[in-house]
C-alpha cells in the first residue's frame, strides 16, 4: 500500500502490510518459546551482539530476569527482552540444538511483541525502553524490514532526554 501523503508527489513511500497493528494481547502473554530457548537467545545476545553494543549491564539484566517486578517495570523489561530476542533471531543462522526452521517465526513473534509494547509504553520513559528502542533501530535496519528505524531512534532520543540521560553528570 502507498503512503496517502506521499503517493502522488516527488517521493513515493511503500508501506509494508507487515507493519499493520497486531493483536495487543500477544505482547503480554508468555514468551513465544520455552524457557530453555529463551535462555539460549539471551546467551547469544551477550556473546555476539553485546560486545559491539555494550549498553546493557548483564548482571543487572539477569537479576531483573529472575526477580518479580511491578507491572509497569515488567512491561519495560519485557520490551527490552523482546527487542534483544528480535535482534538475535534476525541474525541467527542456527540455534544450536533447537529447531532452526523456527527462527523466522520466532523473529516475527518477538518483533511484533516489542512493537505492541512500544505502543503501550511510549508515554512512560524508562532506561529499559531506551535500550530496547536502540536495539529495535538495528532490527529495523536489517533486510526486508519496515522503515521504522527512524521512529525508534527518535523515540529513544526523546525518552533519553526526558530521563535526563543527555546531561553530563
Amino acid at each position: 500500500m502507498e503512503s496517502p501523503k506521499c503517493g502522488h508527489g516527488v517521493i513515493s513511500i511503500t508501506l509494508s502490510s507487515d507493519v499493520l497493528p497486531v493483536d495487543p494481547s500477544a505482547a503480554l502473554g508468555p514468551p513465544p518459546c520455552e524457557a530453555e530457548l529463551l535462555g539460549h537467545l539471551i546467551e547469544l545476545y551477550f556473546a555476539h551482539i553485546h560486545p559491539h553494543f555494550p549498553m546493557i549491564d548483564r548482571p543487572v539484566f539477569m537479576e531483573k530476569l529472575k526477580e518479580k517486578q511491578t507491572e509497569v517495570s515488567l512491561r519495560h523489561f519485557s520490551l527490552l527482552l523482546n527487542s534483544m530476542c528480535a535482534l538475535v533471531t534476525q541474525h541467527a543462522r542456527t540455534l544450536d540444538g533447537f529447531r532452526d526452521s523456527a527462527i523466522p517465526a520466532l523473529h516475527r513473534a518477538f518483533y511484533e511483541r516489542a512493537r505492541v509494547l512500544i505502543g503501550k509504553l511510549f508515554n512512560w520513559p524508562h532506561i529499559d525502553s531506551v535500550q530496547a528502542l536502540l536495539l529495535l533501530t538495528l532490527v529495523g535496519a536489517g533486510p526486508n524490514q519496515d522503515a521504522s528505524s527512524y521512529y525508534y531512534i527518535a523515540l529513544a532520543r526523546s525518552q533519553a532526554v526526558e530521563l535526563g540521560m543527555h546531561r553530563d553528570l
